[in-house]
């Protein structure tokens, strides 16, 4: 189990292109990692502890700003395509085979955003949770 919890994880960043994103991974190693994806200009600490703690008793989690959101670089993204394809870059650059998406971007745009998941990785990628618990896509 890593020591660290949401608010003393050290913030890290990585780039994927052309932009720096800053992220923060603490929790339990092993298995598939749970990451949290906020809504339009939401960052990472938008997330209640609480709740990432909870999730990190029992798996790894990641929290990102994307593209344009408080400390990573970049334009805040126009689209949900965008927005999403930053979320892509950002998890393929720390080489994650599979995530579980956990995302507060309304039902609407988590029903767009569930369908171009599955577009573009396919099922394997992993699964979206919507905030109530209930599994999507």
């Amino acid at each position: 189990m890593n020591q660290h919890s949401h608010q003393t994880a050290p913030t890290q960043f990585i780039e994927a292109n052309g932009i720096r994103f800053a992220y923060r991974q603490f929790g339990k190693a092993g298995g598939v990692p749970l990451v949290f994806m906020q809504h339009f200009r939401g960052g990472m600490d938008h997330w209640d502890p609480t709740v990432t703690d909870g999730f990190a008793e029992h798996r790894r989690v990641t929290l990102f700003d994307n593209a344009g959101v408080a400390a990573s670089t970049g334009e805040t993204p126009h689209t949900i395509d965008a927005m999403a394809d930053h979320a892509s870059d950002f998890i393929g650059a720390l080489r994650l085979a599979q995530v579980d998406l956990l995302d507060l971007r309304g039902a609407n745009m988590r029903n767009v955003t569930s369908s171009w998941s599955v577009a573009k990785f396919g099922d394997p990628r992993g699964k979206q949770l919507a905030p109530s618990g209930q599994k999507r896509g």
